[in-house]
């Protein structure tokens, strides 16, 4: 009460735990899945981070300490929406009711690397919802990576190779502007070029073969076979 001017309050009152709407940063494609981060808000002790599709509702993927969460249950080749609450006790904020977007592409894992004749070949497997692949290369671990081509096959043939190089291919996917995360480490090869062989001689000791020397080649393992058999090796 308040005696003065003689008005009279009530005796009760209603306390209000105020949250403020997390600000979404971004929606970005890695490896293992899609990583939703968001800014602080004041008091908050957890997250709440939900995900829909173009045409679904809200579900709720998980909650976090962190201000960032990784969806590693998306699937390739499908847009997402991402939001997050923040709560405290048993106040929630109110959440970003248009959300950070991702159209996500699963990263393509690298099959195989082999050396052919003048050329290196790179095999891959395919990503759904991708349009083409891009291909990069560098020369050594520290290198950075270089693009080299884009394809819509899952293999590709570099034929710009010297003998005695290390060579390192990874990939992305990529459907328009939307672009898949790689595997950082590639996968590597020395390219050896084929030895040239000049002749095959026989004498007293038996068959002297020759052929030029490799660039890079630390050996040579030698085969033989006969007219309908197999390469069999016969000497290191």
């Amino acid at each position: 009460a308040n005696c003065k001017n003689g008005n009279m309050y009530t005796s009760k009152a209603e306390v209000v735990y105020y949250l403020g709407t997390p600000v979404l940063k971004s929606a970005t494609t890695i490896q293992n899945g899609v990583l939703v981060n968001w800014n602080e808000v004041n008091s908050a002790e957890e997250y709440i981070v939900y995900r829909k599709t173009s045409d679904s509702s809200w579900v709720k993927l998980g909650k976090t300490k962190k201000l960032s969460f990784v969806d590693n249950t998306a699937k390739s080749g499908t847009k997402y929406f991402y939001t997050v609450v923040a709560y405290s006790g048993d106040t929630k904020s109110t959440f970003d009711t248009c959300g950070v977007s991702a159209y996500y592409l699963a990263t393509p894992k690298l099959a195989s690397v082999t050396n052919k004749n003048g050329s290196v070949v790179v095999n891959w497997g395919s990503v759904k919802g991708a349009k083409g692949y891009n291909v990069y290369r560098k020369t050594s671990k520290s290198g950075k990576w270089k693009k080299v081509t884009s394809t819509t096959d899952t293999k590709y043939t570099d034929k710009n190779v010297k003998s005695g190089s290390n060579y390192f291919y990874t990939i992305r996917a990529y459907n328009g502007k939307n672009m898949s995360s790689y595997v950082t480490n590639g996968i590597a090869t020395k390219y050896l070029s084929v030895p040239k062989l000049t002749k095959a001689v026989s004498n007293s000791k038996g068959v002297s073969v020759t052929y030029g020397k490799v660039t890079g080649a630390t050996g040579y393992l030698v085969y033989r076979k006969t007219d309908n058999g197999k390469w069999t090796k016969i000497a290191t």
